[in-house]
Formats: C-alpha cells, sequence, structure tokens
C-alpha cells in the first residue's frame, strides 16, 4: 500500500508541466484572493452608505462575465490551445492589481473587476482542462486536482494576512504593487515551462471502450472531459483517454 502512495506521488513530481501548472495555480492564488478585500475595506470606509452597494457590484460583475464567457473560453481553448488561453488570463491579472493601486476610483474599481471576471472564468476552465490533459490514462486526476486545489487554497489562507501585513506597514498602494508584481510571476512560468498539453488527435466517445478493446468504464479524467465537452456543447473528447 505505502509503496502504491508512494509511486503515486512520484509520478505526479515527475510531471514537468503538471508542476509548472501548480507552481503558476498557487502564486496565481497568492496574488489574486487578497485584492478584493483590500478594495472593498476602501470603499466602505470612503462611501457609506453607497459602499456597499458598490461593493456588491465588484461582486456581480465578475460573477456575470464567468456566466457568459465559459462556452467561449471552452471553444477557444479547442481552437487555440490550453497555452495561449492561460497566458491571457494570467497576463490580465498584474494589469488588475496595478489598476488598484493606480486609483480605487469606481471607473478604476469596476475596470478591474472586468479584468478579474475575465481571468477567473479562464483560470476556471483551463485548469480542469490541463490537469485532464496532463493525467490522461493515468487514473491520478482527481489526486492532481485536489493536490493542485489544496495547495492554492493554503495560498489563499497566506495572501490576506500577508497583504493586509504590508497594507498596515507601508499602505495599500504598496500591497497592490507587490500583489501586481506576484501575479506578473505566474504567466512567466507558463511560458517558460509549461508545454501545450492540448492533444493532437480527437475520437468520438463510441471509440473509447471495448471497441479498442479498453475498458467500458472510462477513467476519472475521462468522465471529467466528458461532462465539461458536453455543456460546452461538443461530443468530441481525447482519443488518448484510457480507463
Amino acid at each position: 500500500m505505502r509503496r502504491g502512495i508512494s509511486s503515486t506521488c512520484v509520478d505526479l513530481l515527475n510531471s514537468r508541466g503538471l508542476l509548472a501548472f501548480a507552481g503558476a495555480a498557487i502564486l496565481f492564488r497568492l496574488a489574486d484572493i487578497s485584492m478584493l478585500p483590500l478594495v472593498s475595506e476602501g470603499l466602505g470606509s470612503r462611501r457609506g452608505r453607497l459602499g456597499a452597494i458598490f461593493m456588491a457590484g465588484t461582486i456581480i460583475i465578475p460573477q456575470l462575465i464567468v456566466a457568459v464567457a465559459a462556452p467561449w473560453v471552452g471553444h477557444y481553448a479547442e481552437q487555440w490551445g490550453r497555452k495561449p488561453i492561460l497566458l491571457i488570463g494570467f497576463g490580465l491579472e498584474p494589469i488588475r492589481g496595478a489598476l488598484f493601486a493606480i486609483s480605487q476610483s469606481l471607473f478604476f474599481v469596476m475596470a478591474a473587476q472586468t479584468l478579474d471576471g475575465i481571468v477567473g472564468v479562464i483560470v476556471t476552465v483551463i485548469t480542469v482542462l490541463v490537469i485532464t490533459d496532463l493525467t490522461t490514462g493515468t487514473g491520478r486526476f482527481n489526486l492532481a486536482h485536489g493536490a493542485v486545489g489544496t495547495c492554492t487554497g493554503i495560498a489563499a489562507a497566506v495572501s490576506t494576512t500577508a497583504t493586509g501585513v504590508i497594507a498596515g506597514g507601508l499602505g495599500r498602494e504598496a500591497a497592490f504593487l507587490t500583489t501586481a508584481g506576484i501575479a506578473a510571476l505566474p504567466a512567466l512560468i507558463l511560458w517558460l515551462f509549461l508545454p501545450e498539453s492540448k492533444p493532437s488527435e480527437y475520437l468520438d466517445w463510441e471509440y473509447i471502450g471495448d471497441r479498442d478493446g479498453v475498458c467500458s468504464h472510462p477513467s476519472d479524467a475521462a468522465q471529467t472531459l466528458r461532462k465539461l465537452y458536453h455543456r460546452l456543447g461538443t461530443n468530441k473528447a481525447c482519443g488518448q483517454i484510457t480507463c
């Protein structure tokens, strides 16, 4: 049992693409999660009764963008590949931090939160696709996805504390510039170390099963990708997926 767990961990750690993506995701979450609380604090303290309305707007706008844009992100991830879409998403995050550092007026805040919605939908959709691509055929999608989620959750917890300390000592502008600097690192890591994970060949789902001499129950990665592709309105999936 211990050998099996050890072998699984070694396999994941030997995946250069998965490690690069996990590192980028951790740094992204470290920079991203603390921006909105700092902005909300400023809006609430300066605008009185209208502060609650403005803060609600900063939350609603990104959610609307995610709801509308998710299918398009999946579509263009198939047309252009995963890496270019991820670079766009991670590349917008430091711009968001810089906007907050320049000004916290209503216009800049809403512009930054519009970018937050674009970044959020890209990261949410492409994360599932990239981890699926990198773990196809291994049966370790759930483990890899859970490990990345745990690490990014820890980064999110550290982010608010660290940024709060910086804001308390040096001011909000310094905190936003710090997060913007950290947010620039994920795009650099992905550009240098993450290979394009989009599979080069696709097959209809009916070919994945006993017809090819493979078991009729697809792996957890296959099931996840199948559900995602169904939501995106296509019945194609990676032909390399096995049980």
